[in-house]
């Protein structure tokens, strides 16, 4: 029997455990449905993730482990299968027969039907595939450049876009322009219609004439206006409200100009209405009868024309785009064909392009899949060519009594601007499938496994309650209404080992700025914001959080970039983040390239103030020595090749005293650079001005639990933290960015197919108001869903940072929290009003002590226990130790090597042999200097504190673990009878973190026996040994 199942998820409700415990159903009754179950994910990482899952599900299950899961699979099949037997069967030959496994991303699918119909899609014989398209604009973009002057047609489509660029006072420059132009050919609509995007001058005539004649009507009938007043002696100042009133805009339409906003102002409709024309000491009626019949047909004819005009108006704006984007997708062909690959965006429209539902079968089973059974995985984010392309195997799959199962939450769907269509899971995938099944099943996902008790009933009302809030504030929005029935947002708490905490606080522009240190790029708005995000930071380390508790979640980079720099001026350098920690936003590298600038052209007042502000206020010069080391010298500067200037400059301002990642990585980019020709300061900036704003170099630091995670919502998306600070919770709701493709079957502009329109209200009184109002209900729901994901990260604790409401205004997403806030209905019961912008749910306790029992959440298996035991000083890790030295651009590359040199330390004759260690490393001079300083004023403390003695014995970086699992690595261990002493080596500035660590050694070891257990922290920086407890 077939059987369709719809599974509706939401955040934390076990998604992955459902998946994978559908999977086991079908393999563990059927083991032989393994090799024709596929199960379909998004992402390389969730397939991973449930490949593991599978088989480590297996595992227990074969093992009479993972009660849970087996209850809930007994609940399906019944007894009649002997689960352990069969799983360990099953498991047995996946691990035989790996490839049988099918979990595969939707791309890797795709792309692998994709190669085994390569000959009859007319594909080259040995292609290959290109994920990365960068390669491909950057060649089409310079190739369409390079054209202009030769083809006709594009030189003039070129020069319109350079009149456009030149109204919007954009400059000369066009060439990033045209790379993002060139984005849209990688898009699912124009992919879909690629044979629309033909556009000549003959087409585009009668759009033009549509303008051209409603101005030139109207200049026409104006100047019969001004022409009247002329011969009758009257001036502007004679006229009622003088030059402001309603001959302003008479005299408009005189210049060929339109009215601000398309829109009369109100002095025109008075002299229509009431015949307001002139000034009380003119009194000829006639005159007057006579103008305000004109100003009537003025009125008349432009609201006639209106819709018509403004039409024609927007699409001409923007039409050069399409005209454009058939030589870029010229091109595109050439560079396929020249570089024989297929792009990853390609993969979809060629299977399109190739099969019919007729032919779908066939085309996979010569892949060598027959599939039979379908699981498809986060079913929001799936495009409409790669619904099209499966449906057609979907349906063969219930046709022949098979399973078909999809997962999914409308509500994260954060990914439209990739091709996710959320209207697919809201009900195409329904309706197109429930007929040609026996059974369809929808079922809710309605608990929570993953937040506390605060953090669910917070969400749970806020979120139910969005389809109202924007009802009654005048947003009537269907698509928010089906996504957010409370049916589906509505969750049962699951966790019963806190209540959680939320808070919510609003910011005015006037609060009191917390004293830390800001960058210089951030308005006074931003600061009020960093800086209260900082004191959350510190708060939650009081109450014995760490830094890798916490994430810090922002909607855009640029926010991500001013929160990292932030924090690094603060001294918080413990930073995790993919996006964040740009190059370009380093106010150490803009420093750098200000110190570039002015070398380069002393007369740049702009550079010189930067350079004495972050000088003096940064790096404390004062700024006569500031004029002796750098003004009076720029000559030597300019002197200097760019890796000679910019190690100078660096070792000059004492920027390369600690280790920077930010510095090392602008000296290797200085470096890669200079090796391929931009060996001179003005060249390299050059180059740095024309990338800077589409450049992604980031300083990877490493991903550990001490690190505070900064990082976009649609990143954060699958993740969870136990602390998550939304600090600037007002994107906007409404206003759209960008452009979209129309089209509209009024004529004559309906020959044009789709167009490019720039999405703002204009777009409501033309014939494409039907697409812009469906642009404008998806980016709602778009920013609404993103709010939820944001919202639904945080485990225990969630902090929102709202700013001031926009007066009346309901266009950002603070606007709907703060009118459930303010209303009875909604929020209002629930929070607690501590003052007049801070509210509160639940209780700001202390971290809980974490135990090692293992838990019942469906989402998580139980790990194997660890037996009690204390590894010899010659550790098994000993064995797999890494002693080759990291690369010069790694943060953390000094702490690694003063631990490294440490880790040999036994006694007072080790320290010759380890300072000539040092001494062989390939390092400079300065960093050699400083770590040989350094490893030697810790052998001097620890020869003074008789550390070395042989009464001790000395345990180097050495595992010990108790009876409860819990494990600690010590830098160093001294054990004497029952006392022991244990000391780590820091390389950074005190934390609280490192003193709990250090508790936690005392604790471990006392737990072991130790009636004496002293804890030391050495600090290389300061050159401290400081005592803990």
């Amino acid at each position: 029997m077939s059987h369709l199942k719809i599974y509706q998820s939401s955040a934390g409700s076990g998604k992955t455990y459902t998946l994978v415990k559908e999977y086991l159903l079908l393999v563990l009754k059927k083991p032989s449905l393994l090799r024709s179950t596929l199960a379909v994910t998004f992402t390389n990482d969730a397939t991973g993730e449930m490949k593991e899952r599978v088989v480590k599900a297996l595992w227990e299950l074969s093992v009479g482990k993972n009660e849970t899961l087996k209850k809930d699979i007994e609940a399906s099949i019944g007894n009649s299968v002997d689960i352990r037997r069969v799983a360990g069967n099953v498991l047995t030959h996946i691990l035989h027969h790996y490839t049988e496994l099918s979990i595969q991303t939707i791309d890797s699918f795709f792309l692998n039907i994709t190669k085994s119909v390569a000959y009859e899609a007319g594909l080259p014989g040995r292609y290959n595939v290109d994920l990365n398209r960068d390669a491909a604009i950057d060649f089409i973009t310079s190739e369409l450049l390079l054209s202009a002057g030769d083809d006709k047609e594009l030189t003039n489509w070129l020069l319109d876009f350079a009149y456009y660029r030149m109204d919007e006072k954009k400059g000369w420059d066009m060439q990033n322009d045209i790379r993002n132009i060139s984005k849209d050919l990688f898009d699912d609509k124009i992919q879909n219609s690629l044979h629309q995007l033909s556009v000549d001058a003959e087409q585009i005539k009668p759009i033009h004439a549509i303008v051209n004649n409603y101005k030139s009507q109207l200049q026409k009938m104006a100047a019969g206006i001004i022409d009247i007043f002329e011969s009758a002696g009257i001036t502007e100042n004679d006229v009622y409200q003088k030059s402001r009133g309603f001959i302003k805009v008479v005299k408009a339409f005189c210049a060929y100009e339109m009215p601000k906003k398309m829109i009369f102002n109100s002095y025109f409709m008075q002299a229509c209405e009431e015949g307001r024309i002139f000034d009380n000491h003119i009194n000829d009626t006639e005159l007057r009868k006579d103008v305000q019949e004109r100003l009537k047909e003025i009125r008349n004819y432009f609201e006639e024309g209106k819709k018509n005009y403004l039409t024609a108006d927007v699409i001409l704006k923007n039409i050069y785009l399409k005209g454009l984007l058939q030589f870029l997708n010229r091109q595109l062909s050439v560079y396929r064909k020249e570089n024989q690959v297929v792009l990853i965006s390609d993969v979809g429209s060629i299977l399109k392009n190739f099969i019919s539902g007729d032919d779908t079968p066939f085309i996979y089973e010569k892949a060598g899949n027959v599939y039979r059974n379908f699981l498809i995985d986060e079913f929001q984010d799936t495009s409409e060519t790669q619904w099209n392309n499966m449906l057609p195997l979907l349906i063969n799959s219930l046709s022949q009594n098979n399973q078909v199962l999809t997962v999914g939450d409308v509500k994260q769907s954060i990914y439209r601007w990739r091709g996710g269509d959320m209207k697919l899971l809201m009900t195409e995938v329904k309706e197109k499938l429930k007929s040609h099944a026996n059974k369809t099943d929808v079922l809710n996902l309605s608990s929570n496994y993953r937040s506390a008790e605060a953090i669910i009933n917070f969400n749970n009302i806020l979120f139910s309650s969005a389809p109202e809030i924007f009802i009654r504030n005048g947003e009537l929005n269907p698509l928010i209404e089906k996504a957010f029935k409370k049916e589906q947002v509505i969750q049962k708490v699951e966790r019963n080992d806190m209540k959680g905490y939320v808070q919510i606080e609003k910011l005015n522009k006037d609060e009191e700025l917390p004293d830390y240190v800001y960058p210089e790029y951030c308005n006074e708005q931003q600061k009020i914001f960093l800086g209260r995000t900082l004191q959350y930071i510190e708060q939650q380390l009081a109450k014995g959080y760490s830094y890798g508790d916490i994430a810090i979640l922002v909607r855009e980079n640029k926010k991500g970039s001013l929160l990292a720099d932030f924090l690094v001026l603060n001294g918080i350098t413990q930073i995790n983040s993919r996006d964040s920690l740009l190059v370009t936003g380093a106010p150490q590298i803009r420093f750098l390239i200000s110190a570039f600038s002015y070398i380069t052209d002393v007369t740049n007042e702009v550079a010189e103030k930067h350079i004495r502000w972050y000088a003096c206020k940064m790096l404390g010069f004062k700024s006569e020595k500031l004029d002796k080391i750098f003004f009076d010298k720029v000559k030597r500067f300019q002197q200097m090749a760019l890796t000679e200037a910019g190690a100078s400059l660096i070792h000059l301002f004492g920027l390369d005293r600690s280790p920077d990642g930010y510095i090392q990585r602008f000296e290797d980019l200085l470096l890669e650079k200079s090796g391929k020709g931009l060996w001179d300061i003005q060249l390299f900036l050059n180059w740095w001005n024309a990338e800077k704003e589409r450049m992604r170099i980031s300083v990877q630091m490493p991903s550990d639990n001490t690190s505070v995670t900064i990082m976009t919502i649609h990143g954060s998306k699958g993740l969870q933290f136990p602390i998550v600070i939304l600090p600037f919770a007002e994107f906007e709701l409404t206003k759209s960015q960008g452009r979209i493709w129309v089209e509209t079957s009024t004529r004559p502009f309906d020959k044009l197919g789709l167009v490019p329109v720039n999405v703002n209200k204009t777009l409501e009184e033309t014939y494409l108001n039907e697409s812009y109002r469906e642009e404008r209900f998806e980016k709602q729901l778009d920013e609404l869903n993103a709010f939820y994901v944001a919202c639904t990260r945080a485990e225990e604790k969630l902090f929102l940072l709202l700013g001031e409401k926009d007066s009346g205004a309901f266009n950002k997403v603070g606007d709907i929290v703060r009118f459930a806030l303010g209303n009875e209905n909604f929020l209002q019961p629930v929070m607690e009003r501590k003052s007049e912008k801070l509210f509160t749910l639940g209780e700001d306790t202390k971290k809980p002590l974490r135990t090692n029992k293992v838990s019942d959440d469906p989402d998580k298996f139980e790990v194997d226990s660890l037996k009690e035991y204390l590894i010899n000083e010659r550790g098994v890790h000993k064995g797999f130790k890494i002693r080759k030295h990291v690369s010069e651009d790694d943060q953390r590359t000094f702490g690694i090597r003063l631990h490294d040199m440490m880790s040999s330390y036994y006694s007072a004759d080790d320290s010759k042999r380890i300072i000539q260690e040092i001494e062989s490393l390939p390092l400079n001079d300065v960093k050699k200097h400083q770590l040989r300083d350094d490893v030697q004023r810790a052998m001097n403390l620890i020869e003074e504190r008789q550390w070395t003695s042989s009464e001790y014995r000395i345990l180097n970086e050495t595992e010990i673990c108790d009876s409860e699992g819990n494990i600690i690595r010590p830098d160093r261990m001294m054990i004497k009878d029952k006392k022991a002493v244990v000391l780590d080596y820091k390389t950074g500035q005190p934390l609280n973190e490192h003193q709990q660590q250090m508790l936690g050694y005392k604790d471990v070891l006392e737990k072991t026996g130790f009636t004496s257990v002293e804890a030391f922290l050495y600090y290389a920086e300061s050159g401290e040994m400081l005592a803990v407890g």
